[in-house]
């Protein structure tokens, strides 16, 4: 159980990992766009 507990956190933090990133490259490109999820 712990296996695969251990292995699901990893997975949602590298998910969120990417997410953020995605993001910011986002907000880099264009930044008079704001992200929604940042106000």
């Amino acid at each position: 159980m712990y296996q695969f507990t251990n292995h699901l956190i990893v997975t949602l933090l590298n998910w969120y990992i990417a997410t953020l990133a995605n993001n910011l490259s986002k907000i880099k490109s264009n930044p008079e766009v704001k992200d929604p999820d940042t106000v």
